[in-house]
């Protein structure tokens, strides 16, 4: 599991993807509830991005409109769950890729695995590396 630190965090090391995470991007208070900031980021193939997938527990489909699919860039904050041995992501906020407005919400049941598999773009979502 990931370790959970009350600290404002400020420097951010180098990415290895094409963009660089900015260090304002990264910039995020860690709270002990568990909710962390990801970069989503398809490590190999053609996708653009990642369609969300619905709550692996119940089944339940995101609610409302789903155009807005994080693309490659964005910054996902939500909380982390391992279920059936796999690492999720319920995501609660998103920024899109390439936009400079705040974080907002997203509908419910907005969930997005880490990795989608060697034939299905690899990992998705990449930790805000701080140093």
């Amino acid at each position: 599991m990931w370790p959970f630190i009350m600290k404002r965090r400020e420097s951010v090391k180098r990415s290895t993807f094409k963009e660089e995470l900015k260090e304002e991007e990264c910039k995020e208070e860690i709270n002990a509830v568990d909710e962390r900031t990801f970069k989503l980021q398809v490590s190999h193939g053609s996708c653009t991005g990642v369609f969300w997938r619905g709550d692996p527990l119940t089944g339940a489909r995101p609610t409302g409109p789903v155009s807005d699919w994080p693309r490659n860039g964005a910054l996902l904050k939500g909380q982390i769950h391992e279920i059936k041995g796999q690492q999720w992501l319920h995501v609660s906020t998103m920024r899109q890729a390439r936009s400079s407005s705040a974080f907002k919400t997203v509908g419910k049941n907005r969930w997005i695995p880490f990795d989608g598999g060697p034939f299905n773009g690899g990992k998705f979502l990449h930790q805000c590396t701080f140093s």
